[in-house]
């Protein structure tokens, strides 16, 4: 047959794995983002305590998440599982992170001095940056976790739009009121970056921050928007 065949659509399994590979991807790419600004940071003396920078980092962030999932998103009785997942992944973490600092020391004392610098100083000094990417990847980590633990909050956004929205769309058609494409066409594009923005700016977040600071205000526009979207859709469902 001379006709090409026509290229098939990815199905749900297709744009499933596209969806989970777009999704690791922006993840490992913030985890890297947040290693290099904090390496980075120490390089320039960005940060006031300098290398303790990370460290201080992660005990606030332990602080900020130990309040949050308490009082917030499980309760006190469940937060004690939360923290022994999170606690399993720092213990593995550790090791991989002791094993390549380890080797890298060793394979540098193998070699000889460099720009006749000793290997004493060398050594703290890569001991150092890779104690801070230890740090920072478990302030990562952690976060990572508390936005997993935070999607209950923003369903419930999505459902309160979802109802109050198609309410207040059926007493505008019972009233013959006036109906916008473009409010709908406005609020739809807009609801995509509002949800993925405070996730992705969380996570690379230089300093430490409550989650709420940023979980917050993204419900209130995410009800907001999901209400505006259900209100304006014109098709009968």
């Amino acid at each position: 047959m001379s006709e090409l065949k026509a290229r098939k659509k990815p199905g749900l399994v297709g744009n499933s794995i596209t969806l989970l590979v777009n999704i690791l991807f922006w993840i490992f790419f913030s985890l890297i983002f947040s290693v290099i600004i904090e390496w980075v940071g120490i390089y320039f003396s960005w940060w006031n305590n300098g290398p303790q920078h990370s460290k201080i980092m992660l005990s606030e962030e332990l602080n900020y998440a130990n309040d949050s999932v308490k009082n917030i998103f499980l309760g006190n009785d469940t937060s004690s599982y939360f923290f022994w997942i999170f606690n399993k992944f720092v213990i593995a973490a550790k090791f991989i992170f002791q094993t390549f600092s380890s080797f890298f020391i060793f394979l540098h004392s193998m070699s000889g001095d460099i720009f006749n610098t000793s290997n004493t100083e060398i050594s703290n000094t890569v001991s150092s940056y890779f104690t801070a990417a230890f740090n920072i990847s478990m302030v990562f980590l952690l976060r990572l976790f508390l936005v997993f633990f935070s999607l209950p909050l923003f369903l419930m956004a999505f459902l309160w739009g979802f109802v109050d929205g198609l309410v207040e769309r059926d007493l505008r058609r019972f009233g013959a009121g006036r109906e916008s494409s473009t409010v709908f066409d406005g609020a739809k594009s807009m609801v995509m970056p509002f949800f993925i923005a405070p996730f992705i700016i969380y996570l690379s977040f230089p300093t430490s921050i409550n989650p709420m600071i940023m979980f917050a205000p993204s419900i209130i526009i995410q009800c907001v928007l999901y209400r505006t979207l259900f209100s304006k859709y014109k098709k009968y469902i």
